[in-house]
């Protein structure tokens, strides 16, 4: 039976179909993990990230939420989100709310940066 990466520092995820119960049972399976890289993967709308040793997370693509769980070691994030819309009207507020938890779950970071589109959803 796979028991995880128990030694596993560094993940980088781009171009991959993954369902969501798997990618958080990976991630769970991954206590050590202090880099994480996800980028434009499909099958996952909301990234749940419960990584307790986890410094550094760079992500990409198109997200309906993410949220962090047991992340007080993470210093450095690096986003370029594309945010899923599903109707205009509520869509503002909506992404609005989802900005707003995205942030105050990343208390300790020193160092983040920002790219692309997720700019604009920020205006």
């Amino acid at each position: 039976m796979f028991e995880g990466f128990k030694n596993l520092k560094s993940l980088d995820l781009q171009h991959i179909t993954i369902t969501q119960d798997v990618f958080e049972k990976l991630i769970s399976s991954c206590p050590s993990l202090e880099r994480l890289t996800l980028m434009n993967f499909t099958g996952v709308t909301h990234l749940i990230i419960d990584a307790p040793n986890l410094q550094f997370f760079d992500i990409g693509g198109i997200f309906e939420d993410v949220s962090f769980l047991n992340t007080v070691h993470l210093s450095l994030v690096s986003i370029g989100l594309y945010v899923k819309i599903d109707n205009e009207e509520n869509g503002a507020q909506d992404n609005s709310s989802k900005l707003l938890r995205f942030f105050v779950n990343l208390p300790h970071i020193r160092r983040l940066e920002i790219q692309s589109y997720f700019l604009k959803v920020m205006a």
